[in-house]
């Protein structure tokens, strides 16, 4: 759980009813998409042996392609859904953040999985975590939290199919 921001945000953690209905486990996701009834965003966690920190990357590949799999080959996955994968570290001494101190884990990979997006699109744009929650918040008109609102954090626009 201390990779999911939502439980930290009282307003899902102090409510019982609102916490069970939004924080569900994953083995609740192949019904969900089967039925068709997921909400406009989902955020999924890997434990710590499916994000690789506590097992080898097979075992988290496979996950990831089991998870990736379902979720394009599901009727939730329609002309208007984005699938974001992202990393939160990577293996260099490069910085991290914009303006966090060097050393902080390097570039990591982020693949936008849309009919919306340009097939193929690398995009040189500096980004960080950020900025995929600045994206988001824009795409929901929802005001920027903390850092985002740094001009630093660049809004993800250039891959979007025009």
């Amino acid at each position: 759980m201390r990779h999911n921001p939502f439980v930290y945000f009282d307003s899902i953690r102090q409510d019982p009813v609102r916490r069970l209905r939004g924080i569900v486990p994953l083995t609740q996701l192949g019904e969900d998409l089967k039925q068709n009834r997921l909400p406009e965003l989902v955020f999924i966690m890997p434990n710590l042996c499916h994000s690789s920190h506590d097992c080898g990357l097979e075992v988290a590949d496979l996950w990831l392609g089991w998870v990736v799999e379902s979720i394009l080959g599901s009727p939730a996955f329609d002309p208007n859904s984005l699938l974001v994968l992202t990393f939160d570290e990577g293996i260099t001494s490069l910085g991290r953040c914009g303006s966090q101190p060097q050393g902080g884990g390097g570039h990591i990979a982020t693949v936008l999985i849309s009919p919306l997006v340009k097939p193929g699109f690398q995009d040189p744009t500096p980004y960080s975590h950020y900025s995929l929650l600045k994206t988001i918040e824009a795409a929901w008109g929802l005001e920027e939290l903390g850092r985002t609102s740094d001009p630093s954090h660049n809004m993800i626009i250039q891959p979007w199919q025009r």
